[in-house]
């Protein structure tokens, strides 16, 4: 199992894995998700049955496949409880379930690693989840965060990767941990981590709002 996983590896004989289509390392089969991850149900067999009953939502739309990759920062519904959920990573670096309230529900942060000229002054933007939005001509660039509008699929806000922003950290023994940008050069970023001033890869972190994790 990936080390993000939080399963003790003496308690599992075996796990379920997800599709493909997101991050192995950040991600959870979403049988996996209720059972060992949200514990709202004890066997693979009732979370199956949820999930196949409509009740669960992930990014705004009901998901009936046990198997569905849930990745850090998705946004989760459960009906059944009517409660919000989403999937961080604990200062160890490990996925962990937050109860978010309904407003942070509808706007997802992602992350974009690249754009693409395409005719008629649009942008093509892509994202670390493997999709894109098409857009016209803007000052967005990679390394910057968006918070994505789930129900719309358009953009509510966007967070620069700049001084001043906060950054999460999503590799690396500091995982799980967030701090203030000081400095941007080119793909390297220096960040005031725990009273000390750390430099990284821009692909180490994302960008987020402060109460991303209140």
């Amino acid at each position: 199992m990936p080390k993000p996983w939080p399963i003790a590896r003496k308690e599992k004989n075996f796990i379920v894995a997800q599709r493909p289509g997101k991050i192995k390392e950040r991600s959870v089969a979403l049988v996996v998700f209720l059972r060992d991850l949200l514990k709202e149900v004890s066997t693979f067999r009732e979370a199956k049955k949820a999930i196949k009953a409509g009740h669960v939502e992930v990014n705004g739309k009901i998901v009936k496949d046990e198997k569905f990759p849930v990745a850090l920062f998705d946004r989760i519904f459960i009906k059944e409880l009517k409660k919000h959920f989403t999937l961080h990573l604990d200062e160890r670096g490990k996925l962990k379930v937050k109860g978010i309230d309904t407003k942070r529900y509808g706007l997802r942060p992602t992350k974009v690693i690249g754009k693409r000229i395409l005719k008629k002054k649009k942008m093509q933007l892509n994202f670390e989840e493997g999709y894109n939005l098409i857009l016209k001509e803007n000052k967005i660039k990679v390394g910057d965060s968006l918070l994505l509008d789930i129900k719309n699929k358009k953009i509510g806000k966007v967070l620069p990767l700049e001084k001043g922003a906060t950054a999460f950290l999503i590799k690396g023994k500091n995982a799980g941990k967030y701090g203030k940008v000081t400095n941007v050069k080119d793909k390297k970023v220096k960040i005031k981590l725990d009273d000390e001033e750390k430099e990284m890869s821009s692909e180490n972190l994302y960008v987020v709002e402060e109460n991303e994790f209140k």
